[in-house]
């Protein structure tokens, strides 16, 4: 993941670790919304994750900066600050692109 400078202001980010090991820093600018966000599925104990994502209203997309499997006795902790060094998304999504995954996980009706 590559970090960079957003622009000469500081500007309000997420820093988000498990077990106290830096995953990254996440900011859209003030043109979007971030999140990070545990997910288990309640009947599969292997199945557990942080993901990080976030939605760019100024370009549309939805982008990622990774999910993270998590096991049982795992810290996450989310931190937010102001910064003016972020890590760059690792995926980049079109809203168009996006719905179409959507659809496709609707179950098909008979």
């Amino acid at each position: 993941m590559e970090t960079r400078q957003i622009n000469q202001n500081e500007n309000e980010a997420i820093e988000v670790f498990i077990n106290d090991r830096k995953i990254c820093t996440a900011s859209l600018n003030d043109t979007g919304s971030v999140s990070a966000n545990v997910v288990m599925y309640c009947d599969r104990e292997e199945f557990v994750y942080l993901g990080i994502g976030g939605f760019s209203s100024l370009h549309q997309e939805y982008v990622d900066w990774g999910s993270h499997s998590l096991k049982i006795g795992d810290k996450v902790k989310i931190k937010l600050i102001f910064t003016s060094m972020i890590d760059d998304p690792i995926e980049h999504k079109s809203a168009v692109e996006m719905n179409k995954w959507a659809q496709s996980l609707k179950p098909k009706c008979q």
